[in-house]
């Protein structure tokens, strides 16, 4: 079917979807302790790693691969005996995400892209610790139980190695269970730590059941855009609220009042506190109303069209101009 200039097709032949859940976590101050220091040893692994590369391929031209600094690792749980205090998991997540970036810096090379080498990572960025199987983590209480289906469900918690259990508040265990039910097998997890010391679990899931739709399913398709957020088929112009520019004119204030600041250390620290807490307000105020406006759009129709659009391109400066129409993308972009 042709949903404006896109074509969606249809066809029902998925029997099994892969499905992520992102629940919130409520650590005790000894968990969040150990969570931090997961965190920490992670960032030390993709460092390492990436320190390996670099230095086998400058003094010996030796490319390292993943599964070489996989096979490592036993060494490595030799020399540090506390690398086996949350498991082999964390380690090789981080081995994997090195391994990633190096793999998407050479498909820049070859594509005439910027490149972007690797860089090493600092706590502010690399605050995730990755486990690409169910080992040294498991889910329980969210495995349905035999002649226990009018009985109060049982409570459920995220075990982890290390960092011990994890109790899930009643909407994280009802978002995980809803994919357990529906035959779903958890497989990954990620650990995150957001700017604002908030921590989150993210959940992959392998050989969730797909629901079939009706012949008559509502399909819509969503436009995005720079001026209006989003065009709905009914006609519907939603933008994006008021509080992001003010949230935005804040932010400037505050970062030119900082420039001022800059030979008063005291001052300047104030203002980057400031500046952050506004960012992490704004943030949150924005997932919000993203979240109520998804929940809005998935509620109308049973199929969702997207294009896929890169926002970021449409609104950079700089850009150059467009071979076929001749008109400048960025900041020349008309949004009447």
């Amino acid at each position: 079917m042709n949903v404006g200039p896109a074509k969606l097709v249809v066809d029902g032949t998925d029997t099994t979807l892969v499905r992520k859940a992102t629940v919130a976590l409520q650590p005790t101050r000894a968990q969040a302790r150990a969570l931090g220091a997961l965190l920490g040893w992670s960032r030390d692994i993709y460092n390492g790693a990436l320190q390996h590369r670099r230095d086998a391929w400058r003094l010996g031209r030796v490319a390292i691969r993943r599964f070489d600094q996989f096979n490592e690792i036993a060494t490595l749980r030799e020399d540090h005996p506390q690398a086996t205090q949350f498991g082999i998991q964390p380690i090789r997540g981080a081995i994997t995400r090195v391994d990633e970036a190096f793999s998407s810096f050479f498909r820049r090379v070859a594509s005439g892209e910027v490149p972007g080498y690797p860089r090493f990572k600092s706590a502010r960025r690399l605050a995730t610790a990755f486990y690409d199987e169910p080992v040294s983590w498991k889910l329980r209480g969210l495995a349905p139980v035999p002649g226990t289906a009018h009985r109060r469900a049982p409570r459920c918690s995220l075990y982890i190695q290390g960092i011990g259990e994890l109790a899930l508040s009643k909407r994280a265990a009802a978002q995980l269970r809803r994919l357990v039910d529906r035959g779903g097998a958890a497989r990954t997890l990620t650990i995150t730590r957001t700017r604002s010391g908030a921590w989150r679990a993210s959940v992959g899931f392998r050989g969730v059941a797909a629901k079939a739709l009706p012949k008559n399913a509502q399909v819509g398709g969503v436009d995005r855009g720079i001026t209006v957020t989003a065009a709905l088929p009914d006609g519907t112009l939603v933008r994006c609220p008021p509080f992001v520019r003010r949230a935005g004119a804040t932010i400037a204030e505050l970062s030119r009042r900082r420039e001022h600041e800059a030979k008063d250390p005291a001052a300047a620290k104030k203002l980057n506190r400031a500046i952050a807490k506004e960012y992490r307000r704004a943030r949150a105020r924005s997932e919000n109303w993203a979240r109520h406006l998804a929940i809005e759009i998935v509620a109308r129709y049973q199929v969702v069209a997207l294009e896929d659009l890169k926002l970021v391109n449409m609104t950079r400066i700089g850009q150059r101009d467009d071979r076929a129409t001749g008109e400048r993308s960025g900041s020349q972009v008309r949004t009447e």
